[in-house]
């Protein structure tokens, strides 16, 4: 046998097959500290009592209400309103909102934890309407922009495609 095989299966580093030397072939301990540990197959996720089955995240329980306030004593026009369900997509839009509102002084919002899906608003007003006629007013503001963006949408969806079956016809004639 040749020297520099017997050098390469034996690991000995006087030769040139290094086999003690990290990412060569004969280190067995270093490639298998690199590679990551399999995957469960996919589809097949273990229902246990941490999971969530999705529709739970934004559909109320029996019973359960959708919105709560309850007024803060650490600052006079204060109220903390703890919507269920809902997440910073909402929360972002109400808060924004609230700043531009008259009355409110300051509005903010927070989401205690990622899995728990209650949303935290903080509304204080200037005493001239309370935290929650200011929330109303907001949210009825709110309602009227969403439709009128809805009906804008969707009057430019149709306009856009009654436009591509005209040239549809023309350039089929």
């Amino acid at each position: 046998m040749p020297s520099s095989a017997l050098n390469q299966n034996s690991g000995d580093a006087s030769g040139s097959g290094g086999g003690n030397v990290p990412g060569n072939a004969g280190d067995n301990a270093s490639s298998d500290a690199g590679r990551k540990p399999p995957r469960p197959p996919r589809g097949r996720v273990p229902r246990d009592a941490t999971t969530v089955i999705p529709f739970e995240l934004f559909l109320l329980g029996d019973g359960e209400k959708k919105l709560e306030e309850k007024v803060f004593s650490g600052m006079s026009n204060t109220s903390d309103f703890i919507l269920k369900k809902e997440d910073h997509t909402i929360g972002n839009l109400l808060s924004e909102h609230l700043k531009m509102h008259k009355h409110v002084l300051m509005a903010g919002y927070k989401i205690a934890h990622p899995n728990v899906p209650e949303l935290f608003i903080r509304v204080q007003t200037d005493g001239s309407i309370t935290p929650k006629e200011a929330l109303i007013q907001v949210l009825k503001k709110l309602m009227q922009d969403l439709s009128h963006l809805s009906r804008e949408f969707t009057r430019e969806f149709e306009l856009r495609r009654m436009v591509e079956a005209g040239r549809s016809n023309q350039q089929g004639n």
